[in-house]
């Protein structure tokens, strides 16, 4: 991985700019720049892909990939794309900071990462969303 900590997105045409413009900059260098990987154990990259695809969409799914010889995890997480192709960028930025505290929440502890620290991490990540007001909003809209 590019950055111990990565971002990225697979989005239907219609309703990538909504993700791929600032909001998934935003959101990876809020952790890139507050959440140091390294401190929580033994796990060197983490990336997060948003799946933004048509509700009938079976080709990608939701899944979580730990690689124990590289110690990276990859994650797809499926964004509720009604939700997405309704709100305007700054509310979609708020419906990804949900996701991406609902998908480590979910993916971490089913992953047997050797001495790293899920918990602290999850509760790290969620703080510095809720500090950048970026959790609040996304409940209201939910």
């Amino acid at each position: 991985m590019r950055n111990p900590l990565v971002l990225s997105s697979i989005a239907w045409h219609e309703i990538e700019p909504k993700l791929t413009r600032q909001n998934l900059l935003t959101l990876e260098k809020a952790l890139q720049h507050n959440i140091d990987l390294s401190t929580y154990g033994q796990l060197k990259g983490l990336a997060l892909i948003y799946l933004a695809k048509l509700p009938d969409d079976e080709i990608h799914k939701e899944s979580a990939t730990y690689s124990r010889k590289k110690q990276e995890l990859v994650i797809l997480k499926r964004l509720p794309y009604e939700k997405i192709q309704q709100a305007t960028e700054p509310e979609t930025l708020h419906l990804m900071a949900k996701a991406c505290v609902e998908a480590m929440s979910e993916s971490l502890p089913k992953k047997k990462i050797p001495d790293f620290d899920r918990d602290a991490f999850v509760k790290d990540v969620s703080t510095l969303f809720e500090q950048k007001g970026w959790l609040q909003i996304a409940e209201l809209s939910a």
